[in-house]
């Protein structure tokens, strides 16, 4: 019983840090974009 909420919660931590570090790597691939943008325009 305990080993079973042991694995709830530790499964509940990962899927945590899965979306956040998700988040994190769309927010990096959004700021790279958004500075591309802003390098193309300035080279215009």
């Amino acid at each position: 019983e305990i080993a079973a909420e042991l694995a709830l919660v530790l499964a509940a931590v990962s899927a945590a840090s899965w979306t956040r570090a998700l988040s994190q790597r769309q927010d990096h691939a959004r700021a790279e974009h958004v500075s591309e943008l802003a390098a193309a325009d300035r080279g215009r």
